[in-house]
């Protein structure tokens, strides 16, 4: 009866350690850029939102020359009422302006605070980059909205 109590106690405790012992995998999916152009992903984001662009560039040297992530808004979202009222005041939300960073490591992370809700273009670009020196790119993106915006749509 021992012999069983103690089988059944290291089955209870054997997915514990399998998850304990096990080797974890963290990686950011990566795409291959080939040539100078701009190679994008697009997401949506809601407006007062901190986007924060986690990156890994494995293959980056900046002696070969300039490597940029731009962030870019492409297409704002208009909500009826935002249409309504700048039917009749005539007022027009100003476009928010691309950000652009040079990257100088090859994993680090980008923030940057998105205006209004829509379509939001994160762009790499690497100048040096072809398909004779391909260069490998991870990016994984969250989105934090503000506290007072937070409270806004929760209220309604």
């Amino acid at each position: 009866k021992t012999r069983t109590m103690a089988y059944a106690a290291l089955l209870s405790a054997l997915p514990a350690l399998i998850l304990y012992y096990m080797p974890t995998c963290s990686a950011i999916p990566q795409f291959i850029v080939e040539s100078g152009k701009p190679k994008c992903i697009t997401i949506s984001v809601p407006e007062a939102t901190n986007l924060r662009v986690e990156y890994e560039a494995p293959d980056l040297d900046p002696s070969k020359g300039p490597v940029w992530i731009s962030i870019n808004q492409v297409r704002p979202m208009e909500h009826l009422h935002d249409k309504i009222v700048a039917h009749r005041h005539k007022a027009h939300r100003k476009p928010q302006q691309p950000f652009s960073q040079e990257l100088a490591e090859r994993t680090s992370s980008i923030n940057h605070m998105i205006d209004a809700d829509g379509d939001v273009s994160i762009c790499v670009r690497a100048s040096y980059a072809s398909s004779a020196n391909p260069m490998r790119f991870g990016l994984f993106c969250t989105a934090e909205q503000s506290s007072s915006e937070l409270a806004k749509n929760m209220a309604g």
